[in-house]
């Protein structure tokens, strides 16, 4: 049975991308603004990584000895703020982060992606096999990892360029903090409609909630051209242009 089209979709592309202009500095819940850079030194490469400081940290950073094909790089779907730090709020337990994934070589075949509390301690490590064509994958963190309200997590993600080199790393890091949901959010989203939950999470500053629960309703009506269009608006406007009309696809395992 084919799905219902949406009813008014056109509205939920202005009221998203409205609100969605976050702040370039989010103060975080506890009151204190945290660094978003993960200790990738550590946690990936055996030696130091080379200082990248002309890309915004959405992009990977590396040595890059043309692991990657074309000029996309390796991209996190947060938005590009002014002090270069990815930082994003979630409500879940389990979120799910989406990166863009650019064409590489034959012999690229392992993505790492890696979570760890601000003690270091690792809370989550997961390989993936490098998708066999460029596009915008999801990576859930599972139940298991269990983020707790109030807590910031750091996280990286590389593409392996060479497996004895880590250091020859194309990566991104950022930091994840869990916040309350609180019950004036947890009224507007127990009544809304789909179509309107991206926009109540947008206009609290939840990002990855903004961009699953928009992700969940392309996956539901692909037919949809009003979503995609809404799609690309929400990219473009937090300055993700580059790869707004790239392709959502499934990770590899």
């Amino acid at each position: 049975m084919s799905k219902r089209k949406l009813n008014s979709i056109p509205l939920i592309t202005t009221s998203i991308v409205a609100v969605l202009y976050f702040p370039a500095s989010i103060r975080l819940h506890n009151g204190e603004n945290r660094s978003a850079t993960a200790n990738s030194g550590q946690v990936l490469a055996e030696s130091p990584r080379p200082d990248v400081t002309d890309k915004p940290d959405t992009e990977g950073v590396g040595r890059r000895d043309d692991c990657i094909l074309g000029e996309k790089r390796l991209t996190v779907l947060t938005p590009i703020r002014e002090e270069k730090k990815n930082i994003g709020l979630t409500v879940a337990a389990a979120p799910t982060l989406f990166f863009y994934i650019p064409s590489t070589r034959s012999t690229v075949d392992t993505l790492d992606f890696i979570l760890q509390d601000q003690n270091k301690n690792t809370r989550y490590r997961t390989r993936l096999a490098v998708p066999k064509t460029p596009g915008i994958i999801n990576l859930k963190i599972p139940e298991s990892a269990q983020l707790q309200v109030g807590e910031s997590y750091d996280w990286t993600f590389a593409i392996i360029c060479k497996a004895g080199d880590r250091s020859e790393d194309e990566y991104v890091t950022g930091t994840i903090q869990r916040v309350r949901l609180t019950p004036e959010l947890t009224a507007q989203l127990e009544v809304a409609k789909p179509k309107d939950i991206p926009a109540i999470y947008a206009r609290a500053g939840i990002w990855h909630e903004t961009l699953s629960s928009l992700v969940k309703l392309r996956q539901d009506y692909p037919q949809d051209r009003n979503l995609v269009d809404t799609w690309v608006r929400l990219l473009e406007s937090v300055g993700l242009r580059n790869i707004a009309e790239e392709p959502l696809i499934e990770p590899e395992i």
